[in-house]
């Protein structure tokens, strides 16, 4: 899927549920299209939209919950592949799993809003947050670490992103092993 693209995908989703009158739906986004979208990374082509929740508002705040997906929007994300000819899971949800541990302390302030017509809003993770996510991720995958090469994180964030991993159970040894190849010992 190329970036250009992901918007129209975006766009028609909402139209969808905007036409159907569905609920409102607000997508937590982030992996590579989180970094594409707010340009953190010159990537232009992705394989899907990773989403890892649902955005909920409550007594004035905002939480990230385990995405249950109800049929219109199931229906509405179908409908989008149909039309665009895209694998029925362009629109995935195993990024759930971030939700399992914790999220960093502060992400759902840190949210950058989109919004696609009255239904649909895509927050997508930031950049502290998807630094955070990246150092985590390349302590088991290698493929995460040309992002963090290319967003060149600041000392600041790569601390704050090192004291997350360490709350999440990384050693001193995967982290150490992380900023070696990213060039930041």
């Amino acid at each position: 899927m190329e970036k250009r693209d992901i918007g129209v995908y975006l766009k028609a989703l909402g139209d969808i549920l905007d036409s159907e009158g569905a609920e409102p739906v607000q997508l937590f986004i982030c992996g590579s299209v989180a970094l594409m979208l707010q340009e953190l990374i010159a990537r232009d082509r992705t394989r899907d939209v990773d989403c890892a929740g649902l955005v909920e508002s409550a007594e004035g705040s905002l939480r990230i919950e385990k995405p249950i997906i109800d049929d219109p929007l199931r229906d509405a994300i179908h409908r989008v592949a149909r039309a665009y000819s895209l694998p029925d899971h362009w629109l995935s949800f195993q990024s759930r799993m971030l939700l399992e541990n914790g999220l960093p302390e502060g992400l759902e302030e840190r949210l950058e809003v989109m919004r696609f017509g009255d239904k649909l809003t895509v927050m997508l993770a930031s950049r502290l947050d998807m630094v955070m996510f990246k150092v985590k991720a390349a302590i088991s995958r290698e493929k995460d670490i040309p992002d963090l090469i290319e967003m060149a994180p600041t000392d600041e964030e790569l601390d704050q992103a090192v004291r997350w991993c360490r709350e999440q159970g990384a050693t001193d040894e995967d982290i150490h092993s992380v900023m070696e190849r990213i060039g930041r010992e």
